[in-house]
């Protein structure tokens, strides 16, 4: 019996030890998606501090680097093939402001009513990545883009939002150091002189 109990005790160690060391990999994995400065933090911790594992830690840290590319590029793909009008906004903002990288997606949303049945909300969304922060008029130029754009192609969106996000070591984001504004409305919102006047003075605030 006392045989029977050590034999449980160590399978159950074992479990425990395979629980631990599975979740060390999701770990490096995770560090793997964050981008190249969290490859390089978690690859330098693997090569000092880690002693045992060191092989299929760095496979699960360069598996989370590939889908760190791969992902926002499936994505991509797919929202262009999908939604033809995405991909002619990012072509006319990346010609428009070459100092960024531009994304584009669309997302959709439920609203209820009482007494009515929920309406779809779709909305289009963009984020422009920058080393500094674009003004408010320029944020404004990319909206009125955005909808000049769809207006031509004849799509209607709920909504536009716009992102900056600003990253000193751009294109690449770290937390704590990368900061974003970003500002939402219908295409008649965007073509409003008073709220062109409010997204200015904040862009000017936020430089």
């Amino acid at each position: 019996m006392e045989e029977q109990i050590n034999i449980n005790e160590q399978q159950q160690g074992q479990e425990e030890s395979k629980g631990k060391y599975l979740l060390k990999l999701f770990v490096y994995l995770l560090f793997g998606l964050s981008g190249l400065v969290g490859f390089v933090i978690a690859g330098l911790w693997i090569k000092f501090k880690t002693k045992i594992s060191k092989k299929s830690k760095l496979i699960a840290l360069v598996i989370g680097l590939v889908l760190s590319f791969v992902l926002p590029y499936g994505t991509d793909l797919y929202t262009d093939i999908k939604y033809p009008e995405t991909k002619k906004v990012k072509d006319a903002l990346n010609q428009q402001f070459p100092d960024g990288h531009t994304s584009v997606g669309v997302s959709w949303s439920k609203s209820w009513r009482s007494g009515e049945e929920p309406i779809t909300i779709r909305g289009l969304g963009v984020e422009f990545k920058s080393k500094e922060f674009i003004s408010g008029d320029e944020m404004i130029k990319m909206g009125k883009s955005v909808c000049s754009v769809l207006t031509a192609e004849g799509k209607v969106f709920d909504g536009v939002a716009i992102r900056n996000s600003k990253s000193p070591i751009y294109p690449f984001s770290i937390p704590f150091v990368s900061f974003y504004f970003d500002a939402s409305g219908t295409c008649e919102r965007w073509n409003d002189p008073q709220f062109a006047q409010q997204i200015s003075s904040l862009g000017d605030i936020l430089r």
